[in-house]
């Protein structure tokens, strides 16, 4: 039988932030019947060591762009600034309503950067901030350069989740 890793996690585990803990020596969570070592478990290590690499040139594009920023590009921020939060403000009605304000400001940040460096585009010179840095002569690693290169390529999406339920799916606006 192939492994599918056709883990049952209930919406209250997922809500919860727990996840099922499997034993290197017990049954493989795909239901093939093998052992966790003997099936699945390498590409598992895999799959986290890839995505644990990810956030890391995640973090260091952002870190590499940011060191790059000189004095005139940090004060067209400002202008960045407006013109993100007029496209992105919530309509007040709703947000007079809602109680998570706190995090939807937050959500807003972390939205907010990856705009910035990679699609928005200043008044007059016409690439993005992390186009620049790549054309700049800074050194950096292959491995950066990429992650830089597909993340300007990339479009930045986002969705709101205003409900799920079970057997049914997520809707979003």
């Amino acid at each position: 039988m192939p492994c599918e890793d056709a883990v049952d996690m209930s919406v209250e585990d997922v809500a919860a932030g727990t996840t099922p803990t499997v034993s290197r020596a017990g049954p493989c969570p795909c239901g093939s019947g093998a052992r966790y070592q003997e099936c699945c478990l390498a590409r598992h290590e895999a799959e986290g060591s890839l995505w644990r690499k990810l956030v890391h040139l995640g973090r260091e594009s952002s870190k590499q762009i940011e060191l790059f920023l000189d004095d005139k590009d940090k004060s067209v921020i400002a202008g960045a600034v407006e013109l993100f939060l007029g496209a992105v403000a919530p309509d007040p009605e709703r947000a007079s309503a809602d109680s998570r304000a706190g995090l939807r400001a937050q959500t807003t940040f972390q939205l907010f950067l990856p705009w910035l460096h990679y699609d928005f585009r200043a008044p007059g010179d016409g690439g993005s901030f992390a186009q620049r840095f790549l054309d700049s002569a800074r050194p950096c690693d292959a491995d950066l350069r990429a992650y830089i290169g597909a993340a300007m390529t990339s479009p930045l999406t986002w969705y709101e989740v205003i409900e799920v339920e079970r057997g049914r799916g997520v809707h979003n606006v």
